[in-house]
């Protein structure tokens, strides 16, 4: 996985994804905000990267730990 941060006009479709509807102007632009959706959701994200990183964390101390013994 790899993410990659895209400012302004460049990431559009974030832009899209995280438009609320008090933002929206025009008809139209509602009426595409209706067929929008999340298809993955935030706070899974999150939870895989948490537990990812405390693995890495864990992976880390190990070596170091073991590092210690062995010197």
């Amino acid at each position: 996985m790899r993410i990659m941060y895209r400012p302004g006009t460049a990431n559009i479709v974030a832009d899209t994804l995280l438009c609320k509807q008090e933002d929206l102007k025009t008809q139209k632009e509602k009426d595409v905000a209706v067929y929008t959706i999340c298809l993955v959701n935030p706070a899974l994200i999150i939870a895989i990267l948490d537990a990812t990183l405390k693995d890495l964390l864990a992976a880390v101390n190990y070596k170091r730990e073991l590092y210690k013994l062995i010197n």
